[in-house]
């Protein structure tokens, strides 16, 4: 299970960005005053993550027969809330709300503040663990070490400097650092701007959304799923949406089969 602090750090790492894309999706609510109970969400994200999976046509369990995903499912995330609840965490349903709301996906790239739905009551700079569902700090606070600590203390924001260096801070979502040599975190380039160059001097970096074409050397707008896509030379693994290039077309990642679905983390 992704721990509330590894869902920022993987997300930047494209071996690891497709998995945690695909399982948290595409869109982020405003806050919410209610939300559903604990049985109801447990409910509509069963019915959601089937219904993904059997469009894929997953056969991995408990995806692969659409008749029983959504009973099993649904039992397997109120286990996994009893087991939260168990452990004294408190359950949060503005936060469930913006799951419910956008059909059980999420955006990090438009969330900017995500929430735990099931949370504890300790302060940033207090002890903390995150064994079992969720961490026992608030809910805008990630369990980093041992510590509750604020989710936003190790990224840098736009126009803020930054360094390559290993283990300095990342930039934020769709930020990359030291692009023409500014020293700072600037948004990555668009469809048509020149592709940010590594450090061998190849085209290589993008903004989110969008691939080097390296060919022209140049980014272009990710492609939708049965939609052709660069082969040979040229091929792009990241040229897909799913980062998945089949024999010159976009194809289903079969990560999303394989990949845990977000259940615990929202976005306010």
């Amino acid at each position: 299970m992704l721990t509330f602090r590894e869902i920022f750090t993987n997300f930047r790492r494209p071996a690891t960005a497709l998995l945690v894309a695909t399982t948290l999706g595409q869109g982020c609510s405003a806050e919410a005053e209610s939300g559903p109970s604990v049985d109801e969400l447990a409910e509509h994200l069963a019915e959601v993550q089937c219904a993904r999976r059997s469009s894929l046509n997953c056969e991995q369990e408990p995806w692969a027969d659409p008749t029983t995903c959504v009973a099993e499912q649904a039992t397997t995330l109120r286990d996994l809330y009893a087991q939260a609840e168990a452990r004294g965490r408190i359950y949060d349903p503005s936060c469930a709300e913006s799951l419910v709301s956008v059909d059980g996906t999420l955006d990090l790239l438009e969330c900017h503040t995500l929430c735990q739905i099931f949370h504890g009551t300790k302060a940033e700079g207090e002890a903390c663990e995150h064994e079992g569902p969720g961490t026992d700090c608030t809910g805008s606070l990630a369990c980093v070490d041992g510590v509750c600590r604020s989710t936003s203390e190790s990224f840098v924001d736009e126009g803020e400097a930054c360094s390559t260096a290993i283990g300095e801070p990342l930039c934020g979502f769709g930020l990359l650092c030291d692009r023409n040599d500014s020293g700072t975190c600037q948004p990555g380039p668009a469809e048509g701007e020149p592709c940010v160059k590594d450090i061998a001097g190849d085209p290589t970096h993008c903004g989110l959304g969008f691939f080097c074409e390296f060919e022209q050397g140049t980014c272009q707008r990710q492609i939708e799923l049965g939609q052709p896509c660069p082969t040979g030379a040229y091929s792009n693994a990241a040229s897909c949406k799913s980062f998945n290039c089949e024999e010159g077309v976009c194809a289903p990642s079969p990560l999303e089969c394989m990949a845990p679905s977000n259940s615990l983390i929202g976005c306010k």
